[in-house]
């Protein structure tokens, strides 16, 4: 399952310039959703194929402005094989709504949800904002413009908000040091 959910998104990433960015994305989403399942005793096999599958339709919905959460529900359909069709249903509704951050559910959508925006913030949510400011045109002072304080409002879980608590640390830090960086005080 897993080589040929990489190939379809690598296949997708080829219209972003072989980037790899969804999937290396989705591999640490994965890491964040197994680390939290631990901790708040979640179905890790069910989180599991829904953390490899979540964004499996992200970059074609670009293009078509659909939502990729749901298209992606479905498309995740055709790589669970050996899940029962309960089980099916449980993994496709944890993808369908790992996009509605903070909306509670499931102890498992609650935890994709929390690892997909987790994987915003802290030094990787550094990295990823520039690579796709590469991608997207964006520049230093609209890093500086988003409040990331309030990804932490969308949080689900007590272990996701301890998480936020030490990357939204980084973030103010880099920050500020970007601010006097641009300003040319240092």
């Amino acid at each position: 399952m897993e080589e040929k959910i990489k190939r379809i998104i690598s296949e997708q990433e080829k219209k972003l310039g072989n980037t790899n960015f969804v999937w290396n994305h989705t591999q640490r989403v994965r890491k964040l959703c197994s680390r939290l399942a631990e901790l708040e005793h979640a179905d890790t096999r069910l989180l599991d194929a829904a953390a490899i599958l979540h964004d499996i339709s992200k970059l074609d919905c670009l293009e078509t402005g659909e939502k990729h959460a749901e298209i992606g529900a479905e498309k995740a359909k055709d790589f669970l094989n050996g899940f029962s069709t309960e089980e099916t249903e449980t993994v496709c509704g944890i993808i369908k709504k790992h996009s509605d951050k903070g909306s509670g559910g499931t102890i498992e959508e609650q935890i994709l949800q929390d690892a997909d925006l987790l994987d915003k913030l802290g030094a990787v949510g550094i990295g990823t904002f520039f690579i796709k400011a590469g991608i997207f045109g964006k520049t230093h002072k609209d890093f500086l413009k988003k409040d990331f304080q309030e990804y932490g409002k969308r949080l689900n879980t007590q272990s996701a908000k301890k998480m936020f608590e030490e990357r939204l640390a980084l973030m103010k830090e880099f920050s500020e040091r970007l601010k006097k960086e641009l300003e040319g005080e240092i």
